[in-house]
């Protein structure tokens, strides 16, 4: 697997080690508790395998992470690794160990994961995705979120960092207050944009959804009877921590 020095994963994937970064994969680093122990060298890979990118939130909690993968070739510097899965390997082994050791832990770190490539070439990518995970992962179990498993808004957003959601949810919705219209974008948005059903959500007749949904088109420039004007108050609602 390992067909390149080591150290030159990390400078592929866009990591500058420093020079005591060993020559040659390490599969069991030293937990934080035990740092006189000695890392132990690890064989190669087999060919066939993928390379992943791992981030985590500081040194500790990424020692942890590998520690909770003793056959996985790695080599680590920092707050990055690169990760070989032998061959074979279920996609969703990596995460569940590392979510099981995280949830086991009583301090866990926070740990992103990138996604599966299969040559050194592609590691920026997957450390891209590291990174983003890793800052999608205060919510996730045990700390670790996946590149992968970024599937829905909700888990895609908190990567997003906050000033920008901020200023996102801020430009959509400060026309609309915190009085009744925002109260009645989250309750039409939240029953499918269905008159009857909001009116009965708020308790209001549904000549005033109407109204309402009229001034809120007004003052946000959307249409809401188009799915990306409904996507975009959707998002800003979300990044707002409002439940449409």
């Amino acid at each position: 697997m390992y067909d390149v020095e080591p150290r030159l994963l990390l400078v592929r994937a866009g990591v500058r080690p420093p020079q005591g970064v060993p020559a040659v994969p390490v599969r069991t680093p030293p937990l934080p508790e035990d740092p006189a122990a000695p890392a132990a060298p690890a064989a190669p890979g087999a060919p066939g395998g993928v390379y992943r990118a791992i981030a985590a939130a500081d040194a500790a909690s990424l020692a942890a992470a590998l520690h909770a993968l003793p056959d996985f070739p790695h080599t680590a510097a920092g707050t990055t690794a690169v990760v070989c899965e032998p061959p074979d390997t279920d996609p969703a082994t990596l995460a569940a160990r590392l979510r099981a050791a995280g949830q086991a832990a009583e301090a866990a770190g926070l740990v992103g994961i990138g996604a599966a490539v299969p040559a050194p070439e592609d590691l920026p990518a997957s450390l891209a995705q590291a990174r983003f995970a890793l800052a999608c992962a205060a919510g996730a179990p045990g700390g670790v979120a996946a590149a992968d498993e970024l599937d829905t808004l909700s888990r895609l957003l908190p990567g997003i960092p906050a000033e920008v959601r901020d200023i996102y949810a801020t430009r959509l919705l400060r026309p609309l207050g915190e009085g009744p219209l925002r109260a009645t974008l989250e309750a039409f948005l939240a029953h499918d944009c269905s008159w009857s059903r909001t009116a009965e959500a708020l308790g209001v007749h549904v000549n005033t959804v109407h109204y309402r949904i009229e001034r809120i088109e007004a003052l946000t420039d959307r249409d809401l009877t188009r799915l990306p004007d409904r996507l975009d108050l959707y998002t800003a609602l979300c990044c707002a921590g409002g439940r449409a």
